[in-house]
């Protein structure tokens, strides 16, 4: 006979500051809270303090410290917590740039067989040190460029905007084989909307197109840079980039 089959935990990051902002060298502590509202088990689990870097081509994560936790199996009702404390390094602050944006994180998961991990985040804000002269403080990751790209496929805009015509044009031959002039003129009005809705996504594919082959598509390298002494602790103020809009980014 099989063993019953038991269920997964659900858990939630709890932090002990209302307001999650901190500067370097505080301390982010809370904990994790566990609760079984059935018989569950969790082959181990994980607290990880990280940030995640996110641009609109790729995503990059860089987990700054870990706690690794024993699972276990809890019965229905048990609510178990486990305390957590991680300091603040130097850098970088979260931030929100137009080609690329940092933030942290308090993450946990619960590795459970056969199954999705169970994952719960607490999202919190790392500021700037107040003294400016800070030694060794990172920047973040840095953007790189390709000012050279091969040619590529059609993206996601412009498959919608041909399809968009596709059907548009659809309307127009079925409204010319209707016999009934108010379908006929219902169907006309939809392939006029659809039409201009594909010309919109047609041109902004045009736009992206443009805008890549100028500055290249800004993908996040996973290497950081560190601030020399009076460089401004913002990466806003040093990005290359920071004058392009998203709007113009590649797809």
């Amino acid at each position: 006979m099989l063993a019953p089959m038991h269920a997964r935990p659900l858990l939630s990051v709890r932090l002990n500051r209302t307001e999650a902002r901190f500067r370097p060298g505080e301390a982010v502590s809370g904990y994790l809270h566990l609760d079984a509202g059935s018989d569950c088990q969790a082959d181990s689990l994980e607290i990880a303090f990280e940030w995640v870097a996110h641009s609109s081509t790729g995503r990059h994560t860089q987990r700054v410290a870990t706690r690794q936790l024993d699972g276990g199996s809890w019965a229905k009702g048990a609510h178990t917590e486990f305390p957590f404390a991680f300091v603040v390094p130097c850098g970088p602050a979260s931030y929100t740039d137009p080609l690329i944006t940092v933030e942290w994180q308090i993450s946990a998961r619960g590795a459970v067989d056969w199954t999705e991990d169970v994952v719960s985040t607490a999202p919190i804000e790392v500021l700037p040190p107040r003294d400016a002269t800070i030694q060794g403080w990172n920047l973040g990751p840095t953007h790189v460029a390709t000012p050279s790209l091969p040619r590529r496929s059609r993206g996601p805009l412009s498959t919608l905007g041909m399809v968009l015509m596709g059907v548009a044009l659809l309307g127009v031959v079925l409204a010319l084989g209707t016999p009934s002039p108010t379908a006929a003129a219902t169907l006309l009005l939809g392939a006029t909307g659809l039409s201009v809705l594909g010309l919109a996504a047609l041109w902004q594919a045009h736009r992206n197109a443009l805008a890549t082959q100028k500055t290249g598509e800004v993908r996040v390298s996973p290497r950081t840079l560190t601030a020399a002494p009076g460089q401004p602790l913002w990466p806003r103020s040093r990005s290359p980039y920071s004058a392009i809009s998203r709007s113009t980014t590649s797809t």
